[in-house]
């Protein structure tokens, strides 16, 4: 998955994404992942708090 998924939800794009994605840092520094799910590398990414 590239940064771009992730760009959209960071801008309020889409409201999340599920999908299989790799957690990194510098992702981690833009949205908020969920807990393991399955055991399959499925993630639910969130847009940060703004507060």
């Amino acid at each position: 998955m590239d940064n771009g998924l992730v760009q959209v939800v960071a801008h309020g794009v889409r409201d999340l994404v599920v999908r299989d994605v790799t957690i990194t840092a510098s992702r981690r520094e833009i949205v908020d992942f969920s807990n393991l799910i399955f055991d399959n590398s499925l993630r639910i990414i969130i847009r940060k708090a703004t507060s």
